[in-house]
């Protein structure tokens, strides 16, 4: 991918990350900022997968 490319890729990236998200990833973020703020720390990827569903 030449220079041009490179540049639509991370305007891409950034468009996604700024508040573009899907109903899965709304949910997985709010059960991480849920857990942090409960324990203090993140929880492990296996609660993860099980609060949120997914395999």
């Amino acid at each position: 991918i030449g220079g041009h490319g490179e540049a639509l890729a991370k305007k891409h990236r950034r468009r996604n990350m700024s508040g573009i998200r899907g109903d899965k990833q709304d949910k997985i973020l709010r059960y991480l900022r849920d857990f942090i703020d409960e324990h203090d720390f993140p929880p492990s990827i296996r609660d993860i997968q099980l609060a949120c569903d997914i395999s």
